[in-house]
């Protein structure tokens, strides 16, 4: 429990660490589990894209500025 966490956070700090601007992501529309933790880590919904997975499934692109 709180794999997913440590694992986003020890990337994100090391993408700060290398200079990177912004984080990019996309996630299921229905995989509220995943939305909520990248939410609470700050990550904010750019937009929805219809059909975005092959089974039909849309995804959201999310964003996290780092610097």
């Amino acid at each position: 429990k709180g794999i997913g966490r440590t694992l986003m956070t020890t990337v994100l700090n090391e993408m700060v660490r290398n200079s990177v601007d912004e984080s990019f992501l996309e996630v299921r529309v229905n995989n509220e589990k995943a939305i909520k933790l990248y939410k609470g880590l700050g990550y904010q919904v750019v937009r929805e894209i219809p059909h975005y997975y092959l089974d039909g499934t849309s995804g959201l692109l999310m964003v996290k500025k780092l610097r």
